[in-house]
C-alpha cells in the first residue's frame, strides 16, 4: 500500500536544510470558517550538514532509498472485515448487465465502468470466482477503463472481497486509489489475487474521509470480480457549532467544527462580539461534536462526542483553555 507523503523541502543556500515547528495562536480566527485568516508563529531552526560538495548528492540519494517515501500521516490503514453502515451483496440485481452509474450501497454511492454484470460465477483464467455471500457477485471482464465507486456522502471505512485472473496475462495487480472530497489522492493499495476462486478481503480505514474509490488493473485490462462491499459513512449529524463558556467570563463562547478537516476552534465572545480565538483538538474520524459541558468540575468545559455508527458517546476532558 502506498500512502502519499508530503513533498520534500528544497535545500537552502549554504548547504543548510530548514525545518519548522508550527503552532497556532490567537489571530483573526473568524476567517477559518469562510472569512478567517489564521495567524501563525513559527520557531525555525537550521540543520546544517557540512559535507564535501562532490559527496552530497550521493549521500542524499542513498538516504532517500534507505528511508523510502514517508507515510502521509497514516491516511489509509488496512482493517479486517467489518459491518459498516451500508453494504452491497448484489443479490437484488439477480443475473443481469449492470449499467454504468448504477446506484449501490443503499443509495449512498454509484458504480461506473464498462463490461459490468452481476452473475453467479466469473471465470478468472484458471479459477472460477465464487460469491463471498449469497449467490451473486459483480464482475467486469477485460474492461477498457477503471471501475469507479463515487460516494454521495464521504466514508471513513470501506472494504470488499476481490478477485482477478490467475495464471494469465502475467497476473497483473488490482490497484485501488482513494480520493478525498477535495479531489486529493490520500493513498493507494495494490494487490495480486492468487486464490482458488474464493474472493479475498481488502478493507481500509481512512484518516481523511473518502469520496471516490477507483479500481484499475496493472495492465489496464485485467478483469475483476467483487462482492460483499462494506462502507461506513462519516457522521454528518454533528452540529457545526456548540456553546460553552471557555474563558470563565460568564459569556457563552462558540466551539466551531470544520467538517472537512475535523479541526475545532473556539471563538471567545462578549455577548455577540468576537474577542479572540484559539484552535482546539481535531475530532477523530467517524465522531461528531455533540455538546460541551464541564464533566469533571475542573472549571474547564469538555467535549461530548457521538459516533452514529457504533451508537456510542465519548467525553474528552480538556484543561488548557480559558
Amino acid at each position: 500500500m502506498n500512502n502519499r507523503g508530503p513533498r520534500r523541502r528544497r535545500a537552502a543556500a549554504g548547504g543548510c536544510l530548514p525545518g519548522t515547528h508550527q503552532f497556532h495562536v490567537d489571530s483573526n480566527l473568524p476567517g477559518w470558517f469562510g472569512r478567517l485568516d489564521l495567524g501563525e508563529k513559527r520557531s525555525r531552526f537550521l540543520l546544517c550538514t557540512y559535507v564535501a560538495p562532490r559527496y552530497l548528492a550521493g549521500a542524499l540519494t542513498l538516504l532517500f532509498f534507505a528511508m523510502g517515501r514517508p507515510a502521509y500521516a497514516q491516511q489509509v490503514t488496512r482493517v479486517p472485515p467489518f459491518i459498516g453502515t451500508h453494504s452491497e451483496t448484489w443479490e437484488r440485481f439477480g443475473v443481469s448487465q449492470l449499467p454504468s452509474g448504477t446506484s449501490i450501497l443503499g443509495g449512498i454511492a454509484t458504480i461506473s465502468g464498462d463490461h459490468m454484470e452481476t452473475a453467479t460465477t466469473f471465470q478468472m483464467c484458471t479459477v472460477r470466482a465464487r460469491p463471498s455471500d449469497g449467490t451473486i457477485l459483480m464482475d467486469s471482464d477485460r474492461p477498457t477503463g477503471p471501475i469507479t465507486i463515487s460516494f454521495s456522502r464521504p466514508v471513513s471505512a470501506f472494504g470488499a472481497y476481490w478477485g482477478s485472473g490467475v495464471g494469465c496475462f502475467g497476473n497483473p495487480p488490482s490497484i485501488l486509489t482513494f480520493v478525498d472530497v477535495a479531489g486529493h489522492v490520500i493513498g493507494t493499495d495494490s494487490f495480486v489475487y492468487m486464490g482458488d476462486g474464493t474472493l479475498a478481503w481488502h478493507g481500509y480505514r481512512f484518516g481523511t474521509p473518502v469520496k471516490t474509490i477507483v479500481r484499475t488493473a496493472g495492465d489496464n485490462h485485467e478483469g475483476v470480480a467483487v462482492d460483499g462491499l462494506r462502507a461506513t459513512v462519516v457522521a454528518a449529524a454533528s452540529p457545526r457549532a456548540v456553546l460553552g463558556d471557555f474563558n470563565g467570563d460568564g459569556h457563552p463562547d462558540y466551539v466551531l467544527r470544520n467538517p472537512g478537516t475535523r479541526q475545532t476552534a473556539i471563538w471567545y465572545l462578549n455577548n455577540n462580539i468576537y474577542q479572540s480565538g484559539a484552535l482546539g483538538p481535531s475530532i477523530s474520524a467517524g465522531w461528531g461534536l455533540d455538546s460541551v459541558a464541564d464533566f469533571n468540575r475542573d472549571v474547564h468545559p469538555d467535549y461530548t462526542l457521538f459516533n452514529p455508527t457504533s451508537d456510542r458517546t465519548a467525553i474528552w476532558y480538556l484543561t488548557w483553555w480559558g
